[in-house]
């Protein structure tokens, strides 16, 4: 799978789940050539997501949502 495919599957999911006001999906994974982490190839992503979803929650409960 590559990691524009990865990107698609994590738009799908997080808007279903979700229903954010704002996603942004960034592919880092070329900050992390050649770690021990990435030999894998699953990619390293950054994700900010805005959502009522998240409104009154502390950081550790937006996490597991």
């Amino acid at each position: 799978m590559t990691n524009q495919e990865r990107i698609a599957l994590f738009q799908t999911a997080l808007q279903k789940q979700l229903q954010p006001l704002a996603l942004l999906i960034e592919d880092e994974s070329h900050l992390h050539a050649g770690h021990a982490g990435a030999a894998g190839g699953a990619g390293h992503f950054r994700i900010k997501i805005t959502a009522q979803a998240f409104a009154g929650l502390n950081s550790v409960a937006r996490h597991r949502l």
